[in-house]
């Protein structure tokens, strides 16, 4: 049976999975970000923050990136 990408499972990564895949070098040196458990290439993307306030969900930010909601100002410095 043929499945299509867009009907073969994903994985949800966690952050530690991500941080432990950068320090194995399986990204190489690739530009990539964890978004929402999926790892995104950054090519042709927005640039990333520089500073962020967001709200003080503690632990939870070990797991996941803070969503949109969670986020109450965002400054991105260019130079």
């Amino acid at each position: 049976m043929f499945l299509s990408p867009a009907q073969l499972p994903l994985t949800q990564w966690s952050l530690d999975d991500y941080h432990q895949m950068i320090a194995m070098g399986l990204l190489g040196d690739r530009q990539v970000e964890l978004l929402n458990g999926i790892v995104a290439d950054l090519h042709d993307s927005e640039p990333e923050p520089d500073i962020a306030i967001v709200k003080p969900l503690g632990p939870v930010y070990r797991q996941r990136h803070p969503y949109p909601e969670d986020i109450f100002w965002v400054k991105e410095i260019l130079g």
